[in-house]
């Protein structure tokens, strides 16, 4: 799913997996997100600091792209 943010391109969800995908390249899954977090992210005024606030560095994540 596209959002509307310069730093990220693209969000994915599925099953606890957050999989986002930024503008300047690299893509990193993050792992037992709540499907609300998700929501919350794609809805978000800026996607970019809720994403800085409420996913980076909270939930284990690894580089796959």
């Amino acid at each position: 799913m596209q959002v509307n943010s310069s730093h990220i391109s693209d969000v994915e969800w599925e099953g606890g997996v957050l999989t986002v995908s930024f503008a300047k390249g690299g893509q990193y899954r993050y792992y037992d997100v709540p499907e609300g977090i998700f929501r919350e992210l794609v809805s978000a005024p800026s996607v970019g600091k809720f994403f800085a606030a409420n996913v980076k560095g909270t939930f284990e994540s690894e580089k796959v792209g």
